[in-house]
């Protein structure tokens, strides 16, 4: 909040752009003035929920009226409010208070330290560390953006989907806690439609825990009433977008998309959401993927080698299938940063596990978190107000050709080497370490989202057989789960 703060007093109160928000702001005066014709261009969440109390409080009469107070209000509460809940959510999981905050605290700075560098003439895609940006430019723009500074829905979809995960882990009933998860999630796809794709993360936590190994139904017939009621809530809630649809475009089928980009070829409009045309041409997944790879590339790598089965499933189906949907998105162009913003602190929080995980193996406990920044540090350039202070050549260099960037990361490499033969670390966190280096020097686009991919498919393999088959054979109970740990008496008692 502080260097948000510092941020925008800076730049003079400098704000984003309007894209999306005087759509927004249209649907939530239509509605307010009970006008249900539209067209509207998107859809009915993020204007009801949002700019409608807004246009109701100030008798706003056009977006700009609101702009600052709508940048406001998603930078200082709904932000804030989110990284609170990711940190809870961290904690149910089973990771431990610094390893949570750890991942909280990179993903709040990432946004004013990390900056994109998209060249589209020639179609590289990188990333600079550097101090904050407070001039009008790129990348003054993309750390508003990143830290949810902007009156588009992003910041609120995010927390949305942040309370419905945190609700789902609640140590309440059944029936109140699936149902206030449903709840939530429906609102969570009003505000915006692609946060379906974490329909598999939140169907893993509720199936997981009210599954009683023994019972008929395969453990599900207890709770079959709770997860239909469940089902039902978020139907009802998202055929309000349907009913709209319907009305304004003759179809519940036919999205306020359909309005977006006519003149573009078919294939290549939103409405089309993901192809496979779009996928094979490769730009936007490059873009995406070559935009963010020092966290993509460290996430994934931490997932590949996390050792905590239900953790690292959890932060896969978390993250990975937004990725895996915006690559194949004809305009993921658009942006970088939020179209995955529910994705950056399932990543990082996989970092942060693997550096937490088994610390007694190590002798130097802090070792890895230490080699761990300065590989990060490494991978990537710095610069500080526009000056280079170990400028490797990455706007000029595809991701995987940097061939200077082998030297600076040698040392690295000959440290990462001496601990693996005086066994100073554990030998994961070494191997993370080296597959790290290895998908940085090879940061291609394509590459890293194949790896997501496989690392999707596991993830959806794991979920099954924590649910399936987890202890079909003797019946036993499941294994401890935090959530539900923290319910029983004894843990009352201690």
């Amino acid at each position: 909040i502080a260097l948000l703060a510092w941020l925008v007093a800076a730049a003079q109160n400098l704000l984003c752009s309007a894209a999306d928000e005087p759509g927004y702001f249209q649907v939530g005066c239509d509605l307010l003035c009970g006008r249900f014709a539209g067209p509207w261009t998107y859809p009915v969440g993020h204007g009801a929920l949002f700019y409608l109390p807004l246009i109701a409080l100030t008798g706003a009469r056009e977006f700009n009226d609101i702009s600052l107070l709508s940048s406001l209000i998603s930078g200082f509460l709904f932000a804030p409010l989110t990284l609170a809940a990711v940190f809870f959510i961290l904690r149910k999981l089973g990771m431990g208070r610094r390893a949570a905050f750890a991942a909280v605290m990179l993903w709040a700075l990432l946004p004013f330290f990390y900056h994109h560098c998209p060249d589209w003439e020639h179609q590289i895609f990188s990333a600079v560390w550097g101090t904050p940006h407070t001039g009008m430019g790129f990348f003054h723009y993309m750390t508003l953006i990143g830290c949810g500074y902007t009156g588009m829905s992003d910041p609120l979809s995010t927390l949305l989907v942040m309370l419905a995960i945190l609700a789902a882990l609640a140590p309440a009933t059944p029936r109140r806690r699936v149902w206030l998860a449903a709840a939530l999630f429906g609102i969570a796809s009003l505000v915006r439609l692609n946060n379906v794709f974490m329909a598999p993360l939140l169907a893993f936590l509720i199936l997981r825990r009210e599954r009683q190994p023994g019972a008929p139904w395969g453990g599900f017939r207890p709770a079959a009433g709770v997860l239909a009621g469940g089902a039902l809530i978020y139907l009802a809630l998202v055929s309000i977008q349907l009913g709209v649809n319907a009305g304004q475009f003759g179809s519940p089928w036919t999205f306020p998309y359909v309005l977006h980009a006519t003149d573009c070829a078919p294939g290549e409009r939103p409405v089309d959401g993901f192809t496979l045309h779009t996928l094979l041409k490769g730009v936007n997944l490059r873009y995406l993927l070559e935009s963010n790879f020092a966290v993509i590339a460290a996430g994934l790598a931490s997932l590949l080698l996390l050792r905590d089965r239900f953790l690292r499933t959890v932060l896969a189906l978390w993250g990975l299938p937004m990725i895996l949907f915006f690559g194949g998105y004809s305009h993921t162009f658009c942006d970088s940063v939020r179209f995955i913003a529910v994705a950056y602190p399932a990543l990082l929080a996989a970092l942060a596990a693997l550096l937490a995980e088994n610390p007694g193996e190590a002798r130097a406990p802090y070792l890895p978190a230490v080699l761990t920044a300065a590989l990060l540090l490494l991978a990537t350039p710095i610069r500080s107000g526009g000056l280079p202070l170990a400028n490797w050549g990455i706007e000029q260099l595809m991701p995987g050709t940097r061939v200077a960037m082998l030297f600076p990361m040698l040392p690295l490499a000959v440290v990462i080497g001496w601990l693996a033969v005086r066994r100073r670390a554990p030998l994961r966190w070494l191997a993370a370490m080296a597959l790290m280096m290895l998908a940085f020097q090879l940061a291609e686009g394509v590459s890293l989202y194949c790896l997501t991919a496989l690392l999707t498919l596991r993830a959806a393999a794991d979920a099954a057989g924590e649910i399936f088959r987890r202890n079909a054979e003797t019946g036993a109970p499941p294994a401890a789960d935090p959530a539900r740990e923290a319910q029983s008496p004894a843990a009352d008692k201690r």
